[in-house]
């Protein structure tokens, strides 16, 4: 293996881990003891399982599945019998691995986009 691969790989891993805990330490409480004494349901539709279930999760996971697979037969189905301009084979796993990591960011990222739209069309 290439001495590359492990550093970047590393980095990312770095990366990652920092995102994540800084993320998580940052915000433990959503709003103050003020808040959560004068608005006593805030709290009620978390309790309830109103937002998280069993039903819920189930349909995220599908969700994901299907995205998955879409997203997999899409690259597929755009790399199959394609030939480069010099002749050589352009499904390789390389631009195969390429072409789906860059389709996964962008819709990630459309539907990132389209959350935080829906939640700031409430402020």
């Amino acid at each position: 293996m290439n001495i590359h691969v492990h550093v970047s790989t590393y980095v990312c891993c770095c990366i990652i881990s920092f995102f994540t805990m800084s993320s998580c330490f940052t915000y433990l409480q959503d709003v103050g003891e003020d808040y959560s004494v004068t608005f006593p349901k805030l709290y009620a539709p978390g309790l309830t399982d109103m937002y998280f279930n069993k039903t819920r999760f189930s349909l995220s996971l599908l969700e994901g599945f299907i995205t998955s697979c879409v997203i997999f037969f899409v690259t597929y189905g755009c790399l199959i019998d394609e030939v480069r301009y010099d002749g050589l084979d352009l499904a390789t796993k390389n631009s195969f691995a390429f072409m789906t990591a860059t389709i996964l960011i962008l819709c990630v990222t459309l539907r990132v986009c389209g959350l935080l739209c829906l939640w700031n069309s409430f402020l």
